[in-house]
């Protein structure tokens, strides 16, 4: 009886030593496979996230012509031109009227001595240019004649200065008028050595009479 049990139990220690290697193999090689899925689970980080996408709009490109406002030159206007003067007919309005001219002229002696040059005039003066005074509308429609007396100066370039009202007939009638007048005549000077010199002490009577 014993010798049997003997027998039995040698019988099945190989294949009980073979399916403890099995199972050994197969721990081992589960042990194995985790093994290296944690290895590769370590190395190969996960990618990164990707980024954002962003949305790009194309749209057609804009006419800033059509934006901008348009400038209009518009030509420069024309020249304006002055009106036509319309020529004044002042015989109808004014009578005619004589006018006589009185100038005086003192007498300058003209003396020379070797070696003496006196301070006289060379010349007298001599009228250029003679202006007609204007007759006072009021003196022409009431009829009124006279006179006016005036006394006067040449400078070097001939123009009249120094005008003063001697007498006249009637008085405050005709005495603006007169020296309006006078004022715009202009003289040759007088010389002196040589050279144009200024004249003193003339006078003048302005007449204003009207034809009959």
């Amino acid at each position: 009886m014993s010798s049997t049990m003997s027998v039995s139990y040698a019988a099945q220690t190989p294949w009980q030593a073979r399916l403890g290697t099995v199972v050994l193999a197969i721990f081992i090689t589960l042990m194995l496979f985790q093994l290296m899925a944690a290895l590769l689970d370590n190395d190969i980080a996960p990618p990164p996230p990707l980024p954002p996408q962003m949305a790009v709009e194309l749209s057609a490109p804009r006419d800033d012509s059509a934006a901008q406002p348009k400038i209009t030159l518009e030509p420069p206007p024309p020249p304006v031109e002055p009106p036509a003067q319309q020529p004044v007919d002042l015989g109808s309005e004014l009578q005619p009227f004589a006018l006589e001219v009185t100038s005086v002229v003192p007498d300058i002696a003209i003396s020379a001595q070797q070696g003496q040059y006196p301070q006289v005039a060379d010349a007298q003066a001599r009228p250029l240019v003679r202006v007609e005074p204007q007759y006072p509308p009021a003196a022409a429609r009431d009829g009124v004649s006279g006179w006016v007396q005036l006394s006067f100066s040449i400078d070097a370039t001939g123009a009249v200065t120094e005008v003063v009202v001697l007498d006249a007939e009637p008085k405050r009638v005709f005495e603006q008028a007169a020296i309006r007048a006078l004022k715009r005549w202009k003289y040759q000077p007088s010389l002196e050595q040589g050279k144009a010199a200024k004249t003193t002490g003339l006078t003048v009577q302005l007449d204003f009479n009207l034809e009959p």
